[in-house]
């Protein structure tokens, strides 16, 4: 599947059987789902810092491109109609090249992502499953919903409780901390994803993981960058953080 096809549904440019083919396939692929709530992710928080207008540019290049094929298949007919035409798609071909110097000028000649790019991309996590089978914990049933949900806020109270009756839960600690950083309640989030990072639980390298994710959404990069060189240094071989470690370098 290629990369415009994810834009257009994105965007909300499939139609019909096109767009009933995409979902099913989503369905089908995993890896392709995950591809589409990724670029989903970035787009909201490029929303932010004005992605938008990049959009209208690129639409209306690929409207000029489209107007210019049109001019190029217009017959060889001596008049002085043709002539006009001809002469309006050297227009649309200088005004085509202005647009794309001003792109260049205002995106490619910046890095090609931010740090609230970077967390979105990074920061995805799969749905938790805390119910075994024939449990009947309702406080642990809604926790898991509204987190699977991203409903993050309305989450937090239920794993309140549920670490209110034991502290030492760590998965259930690492996700309130996740909840907390979804509401942007950082200082809470790290002294839950501390807890776990701290212990010796099978959830440590995720907390250091997420501890790096926290700082890098405040855009305090070079905590963030201490966070990822501790987490190396217990996990060597974790590509996420060497990735992210790498791409950090570069802003």
């Amino acid at each position: 599947m290629n990369q415009e096809t994810i834009e257009k549904y994105i965007l909300g440019e499939l139609k019909g059987k096109v767009l009933k083919d995409f979902e099913d396939k989503m369905l089908q692929n995993r890896d392709l789902k995950y591809e589409v709530e990724k670029q989903q992710r970035i787009l909201e928080e490029m929303v932010d810092n004005g992605a938008e207008k990049y959009i209208k540019l690129k639409n209306r290049l690929e409207g000029i491109h489209q107007e210019m094929n049109i001019v190029e298949q217009v017959p060889t007919i001596q008049n002085s109609k043709y002539k006009i035409r001809k002469i309006s798609g050297w227009i649309l071909a200088g005004a085509a090249m202005f647009l794309l110097l001003f792109l260049a000028k205002a995106f490619l000649l910046k890095p090609s992502y931010t740090p609230q790019e970077l967390f979105a991309e990074y920061a995805s996590h799969q749905n938790i499953s805390l119910i075994e089978m024939g449990e009947q914990d309702n406080v642990m049933l809604q926790a898991q919903e509204f987190y699977n949900q991203k409903e993050y806020d309305k989450a937090l109270p239920y794993f309140d409780q549920l670490l209110n009756k034991n502290e030492a839960q760590f998965d259930l600690q690492l996700y309130r901390g996740i909840c907390y950083l979804r509401n942007n309640q950082y200082d809470k989030a790290l002294q839950d994803f501390n807890f776990v990072s701290n212990s010796k639980s099978i959830y440590t390298q995720q907390a250091y993981w997420y501890e790096a994710l926290c700082k890098l959404k405040q855009n305090k990069i070079e905590e963030c960058k201490d966070s990822l060189n501790k987490l190396i240094s217990k996990y060597n071989n974790f590509q996420p953080a060497l990735k992210l470690q790498e791409q950090l370098d570069k802003l």
